[in-house]
Order: C-alpha cells, then sequence, then structure tokens
C-alpha cells in the first residue's frame, strides 16, 4: 500500500498498458466529445490531425483506471489535477503508464495525513508522451 510516508520524492511506477481502439474512441466521443476529428473517420482524415484522435477527457479516464490499476493507495481524494497534451493520441497507439512522486508535504490540519503531488505521463509505443498530467493527492500517512 502506498501511502505518505512511504512514497519518496523522484520514485516512479511503472503501470500497465492500454491499446486505442478506433471503435471505442468514436463511441465515446459522440457522446461527450463530438468534434469531428474525434467522432468522424471520414472528417477526421481530412483534418489537421489526418484520421481519428483521442479526446482529452478519454485520456484522463485511462490515466485514472491505469493509476488505480499500478497499487493499492491510501488515498483520501484528489484536490487538483493539471494536464498538458503534447502529442495526439490515435487509434492503434499503446499508451504505457508512468506515475512519478515530484513533490509531497504533511498536511498542516491533520496530522494522519500528507499531500503528494504525482506526475503521470502516458506515452506511446513510439515513445511520444500524449498527456502529463499533475496530480494533488491527499495520501493517509501510515498507522503508528
Amino acid at each position: 500500500m502506498i501511502n505518505f510516508d512511504n512514497c519518496a520524492i523522484g520514485q516512479t511506477w511503472q503501470g500497465g498498458n492500454f491499446t486505442l481502439i478506433e471503435k471505442n474512441i468514436v463511441e465515446f466521443a459522440i457522446t461527450w466529445d463530438p468534434q469531428p476529428f474525434h467522432a468522424d473517420p471520414v472528417a477526421a482524415k481530412d483534418s489537421y490531425y489526418g484520421g481519428i484522435t483521442a479526446p482529452s477527457a478519454y485520456l484522463f479516464c485511462i490515466a485514472s483506471k491505469l493509476f488505480n490499476d499500478t497499487n493499492d493507495y491510501a488515498g483520501i481524494g484528489a484536490m487538483k489535477h493539471e494536464f498538458e497534451i503534447p502529442n495526439p493520441a490515435r487509434a492503434g497507439d499503446t499508451l504505457s503508464f508512468t506515475l512519478t512522486c515530484i513533490e509531497k508535504r504533511l498536511s498542516k490540519s491533520k496530522k494522519d495525513r500528507g499531500i503528494v503531488i504525482f506526475e503521470l505521463k502516458l506515452i506511446t509505443q513510439k515513445n511520444e508522451v500524449v498527456l502529463i498530467q499533475n496530480s494533488t493527492i491527499m495520501l493517509y500517512r501510515e498507522k503508528s
């Protein structure tokens, strides 16, 4: 179980993989982000991207799933998420997951918890980063 006390700055975890399937991207996009380059394969071919790309909300969902599959966390809750999408994620890409503890501090008001900032990355099989997510998470401390 990863908690505040056994999470060290610079520590990295490798998570699972997720392959993007065009049908699933389109189904998600039709409901949640129906821009043509996400939801319409024909229109997407004529777009700037030259094909279907995954919506940012879909990438966040994938990141959340892979985060939760990586390990057990003594998490209380997420306090803040910041995103950067430096490259498009395309149908057929297999995304790998890395998670790094980049900052941490004890809670100022509760002695049994601390605040950790994780940097999460989704990276394609071509080593292109398609999502960088900094998440501020409140974690319980080890029970004494």
